[in-house]
This record gives C-alpha cells, sequence and structure tokens, in this order.
C-alpha cells in the first residue's frame, strides 16, 4: 500500500497493528519519500530478540524488550519529525533517533530523514503489518 501525505513538514504519526510473535520472524518494513524522490524506511523484527534498525542511520540491528500486548494485537505508533523518529509500542518509546545532526547520525541519516514526508509504504516483504493508520498531528 502507497499513501500520499504532500505536506510541507510537522510531526507524523503513523500507527501500525500487528499480531506478530517473539521468535515468528516476522518484519515490520515501511519505506518513506522525500520530495527529492528519495526512499528509505525502517524494520522491526520479531526474532528470539526482537530488533529494529532505521534505514541510512542505524548500521546494524538494535535490540529492544518487546512490551506485553494488551490483547491479540500490538499496537506500535510511529512518529517522525525533521529531527527524530520515535517507535513506540503499547505506549512504551523502544526507540528515539535524533538525525537533526551530523554529528549525532551521520551525513545520509541527516539529509533523508530531515526532509518532511510525501509518501509512505509498507513494503511488499512486510510480513507483520496487518492494519495501519497515518495522520499529520502537528503542522508548522
Amino acid at each position: 500500500a502507497v499513501v500520499s501525505t504532500q505536506s510541507t513538514g510537522g510531526v507524523y504519526e503513523l500507527q501500525l497493528k500487528t499480531d506478530s510473535q517473539i521468535g515468528s520472524n516476522d518484519m515490520v518494513w515501511v519505506q518513506f519519500r522525500n520530495p527529492r524522490g528519495d526512499e528509505f524506511g525502517f524494520g522491526i523484527y520479531f526474532r528470539t530478540e526482537p530488533a529494529y534498525s532505521i534505514g541510512y542511520c542505524s548500521t546494524e540491528h538494535l535490540s529492544f524488550v518487546m512490551p506485553q500486548a494488551t490483547g491479540d494485537y500490538r499496537v506500535w505508533r510511529i512518529l517522525k519529525t525533521t529531527q527524530n523518529i520515535k517507535i513506540i509500542c503499547e505506549d512504551v518509546e523502544i526507540a528515539s533517533y535524533d538525525f537533526s545532526s551530523p554529528e549525532s547520525a551521520g551525513e545520509d541519516c541527516l539529509i533523508l530523514w530531515s526532509l518532511p514526508v510525501y509518501f509512505f509504504r509498507v513494503n511488499t516483504d512486510d510480513t507483520a503489518v496487518d492494519f495501519y493508520r497515518r495522520q499529520l498531528i502537528a503542522s508548522k
């Protein structure tokens, strides 16, 4: 699925719902496109040791503790601004990545992620996302 956001800035919230279990080897894989046409994204991996990666920013998969699901699904919130991305699962922040300066993130990370998002898509290799919703929650 490809969704157009066509905006000039702000805070975007992408909500995902998964029923994937630890150790299933399922994967969330979401890609974004900025106004320049660059594609980049992030992954969440349901391995024995859950991990995530942020394209062009993290050079390896970073482990995290998976929060308990409150029902049959886990609800994920992805908050993206021109300065950072936060990954929240079941109201527990599992990642906060600052790409507002080259010193903390590297030049490619800064260039790609600091621009507004025009499109996002759940990649066809994704095996975990059962539902998604996106919204602009604050505008500049």
